[in-house]
């Protein structure tokens, strides 16, 4: 009964520990009206290279110009250790005066 309420006690300490080879700089971009671009940084973690996908998609269904943001680059090899940028560019600055138009994504697959 001892070593059950232990195993249970671990099992519970543990399980919210999570290992991600692609890190991101933060989990949200504040876009600068200002400028016509903004970045943030990615770094691979791990002992292997990945595969970086990236996009964007539109936060507020009412918005009907979606094509207002680009990001860079769309998808690229991140080797082991190594960071890069993205960069997220207005197309049309006027269209930055919407609101919340996007939110970005990042998707990590392994690269072999």
């Amino acid at each position: 009964m001892k070593h059950i309420k232990k195993s249970v006690l671990v099992v519970l300490l543990t399980s919210h520990v999570a290992h991600a080879s692609i890190v991101v700089g933060g989990t949200r971009l504040v876009f600068d009206g200002n400028n016509d671009e903004s970045s943030i940084n990615v770094e691979n973690k791990d002992s292997k290279a990945n595969l970086v996908q990236s996009w964007l998609s539109v936060a507020d269904p009412q918005v009907t110009n979606k094509q207002a943001f680009i990001i860079t680059p769309p998808l690229f090899r991140l080797d082991a250790g190594q960071r890069t940028v993205f960069g997220l560019f207005a197309l049309a600055p006027p269209y930055l005066q919407i609101g919340s138009l996007c939110t970005g994504s990042i998707l990590r697959v392994f690269f072999y």
